[in-house]
């Protein structure tokens, strides 16, 4: 089992260096990114040369979360798997825009990532070099059963899940408390995918190719249960009376999820869950920073209001 002494003593290290809500919040009250820049400048010093361009700041900001992970990479080489589940989070949406393009699902115009320097017909070949190989592929075999390209993305976050329940049920009794967040992490999982393909009139049979029905608390019957409701309406009703978070609409569910999950990440790790808890729950919460850091560039961009940025957007 991985010694993650020195990786954890790192993580605590770095208590207080997150952004707090009320930092969050105000930073949403921005009108320019350029403003936004300025105020996350002592957190993030790489923004320090950076212009308020969108695509420049996104690429910062994940720039330096891949190289602090790599940081704790350093330290404990034995747990690369583990750290690299950490960083593909981050980049499933890349890697997905890529496969995409690939499978002709969206044009070249509509490929926005990097990766697009790799080329369309070697797209394959660079997930592959990227660690997305068996993510690809179990892609493009369920497409071509079954043409849908929302699945694609799913495919990708199911692997993903997988190998992280693999990870943590291998670390016995020190991942034991983090199992309940990779419960409420397969949940919200299962529950989205079921709502949305309903409500985008994918066949329910595609839809229960790519749940998880083990590691989740919602079980394999509720599950097709939920889908044979035929509707979103009817899935979300039968799911409320399963344990789900109270909501009033599949929007509030989802975002209730998220709370939930990023209060188990705080209690990993301000309160002790061990060493493995400290360092997931660290790097979980620095990766939702980040996410919220570019929802909130790109609402600013679009002209969101803060009320409506708040309430559906920031984690």
């Amino acid at each position: 089992m991985p010694d993650f002494t020195y990786a954890a003593v790192k993580a605590s290290g770095r208590k207080g260096k997150l952004l707090t809500e009320q930092q969050i919040m105000e930073l949403a009250s921005q009108k320019e990114l350029k403003d936004v820049i300025n105020r996350i400048k002592p957190n993030y010093p790489d923004l320090a040369n950076a212009s308020a361009d969108l695509v420049e700041y996104e690429a910062v900001l994940k720039e330096g979360f891949f190289k602090e992970v790599d940081e704790f990479a350093k330290v404990t080489p034995e747990a690369a798997d583990f750290f690299t589940l950490i960083k593909r989070q981050a980049q499933e949406g890349e890697a997905v825009e890529l496969l995409k393009w690939h499978l002709g699902v969206i044009g070249e115009a509509q490929v926005k990532t990097p990766l697009k320097k790799q080329g369309k017909q070697d797209a394959l070949k660079a997930l592959k070099r990227m660690g997305y190989g068996e993510e690809a592929e179990a892609a493009e075999k369920l497409y071509a059963k079954h043409p849908v390209p929302a699945l694609i993305e799913s495919v990708f976050v199911r692997c993903r899940l997988i190998k992280l329940a693999t990870f943590l049920e291998g670390m016995k009794g020190e991942g034991e408390p983090l199992l309940g967040y990779l419960r409420l992490k397969v949940d919200l999982y299962n529950v989205v995918t079921i709502l949305r393909g309903l409500k985008n009139g994918i066949d329910p049979k595609a839809i229960e190719e790519v749940l998880l029905v083990k590691e989740g608390a919602l079980r394999r019957a509720e599950l097709v249960e939920a889908l044979k409701a035929g509707t979103q309406a009817k899935a979300f009703a039968y799911l409320e009376g399963k344990g789900v978070p109270k909501a009033e609409t599949p929007r509030e569910l989802e975002r209730e999820y998220e709370k939930r999950i990023a209060a188990q990440l705080q209690r990993a790790y301000y309160k002790g869950y061990g060493e493995i808890g400290a360092i997931l729950g660290y790097l979980e919460l620095k990766s939702n920073e980040v996410g919220n850091l570019i929802r909130v560039a790109n609402a600013i961009e679009r002209g969101v209001d803060q009320k409506s940025l708040v309430q559906s957007y920031l984690i």
